[in-house]
């Protein structure tokens, strides 16, 4: 299978000219050729797609996220927002890294990005959002083996969470549950005893 990154783009591989990214954006509008057709190439396609998509794209989101951030004095999400970005951007434009180093690199990222949102913001945050992510991706750019772990790797973060709140771990922060085994919630988007509709 030939490298997204290199064949067809002017410069050769590891070299990003003026025109790498005009012809990047010609090489995965144009169709693949007959031997390019497998699961790993669409797998590597999609990936390299999202990882430039999310390196243009994403400026918007993290321009506001960070400046919000900094002035609620969240300086974890500030620094894993920061993190997260100049990895998708450094990873978009990095030729030499294997599809697998790539894939590896954005499930963990998007776990420390989860996690670290979980903890200071809570339930109210898009930790839940990004957690839920994980196991989708894997199907997508691994397999259904590592969809099934990192669903199971999900459940249990947000389990312990969960229970660390319930537990009182979390005292004068947005994670403190307001109910008695609201920690489920966590798990199974319920809230026991609400009766709202």
């Amino acid at each position: 299978m030939s490298n997204l990154f290199s064949e067809g783009l002017p410069g050769g591989p590891g070299v990003l000219p003026l025109g790498f990214f005009p012809a990047l954006f010609r090489r995965f509008l144009l169709l693949p050729a007959p031997g390019e057709r497998s699961v790993a190439f669409w797998r590597q396609r999609t990936l390299a797609l999202m990882l430039l998509a999310g390196a243009i794209l994403g400026l918007p989101a993290y321009l506001p996220s960070v400046a919000l951030s900094l002035r609620e004095r969240l300086w974890s999400v500030v620094l894993v927002d920061t993190l997260a970005y100049g990895w998708v951007v450094v990873a978009a434009l990095s030729p030499r890294w294997s599809h697998a180093t790539r894939v590896r690199g954005l499930i963990s990222v998007l776990y420390l990005v989860s996690v670290v949102l979980l903890l200071r913001l809570g339930t109210a945050g898009a930790g839940l959002l990004w957690i839920a992510a994980l196991p989708v991706l894997a199907a997508i750019l691994i397999s259904l083996r590592a969809a099934l772990a990192c669903w199971g790797l999900a459940a249990a973060t947000l389990a312990v969470c969960g229970w660390a709140a319930a537990s009182g771990w979390f005292d004068g922060s947005a994670v403190i549950p307001v109910q008695p085994f609201a920690w489920a919630a966590w798990v199974v988007p319920v809230r026991l005893g609400s009766k709202e509709r």
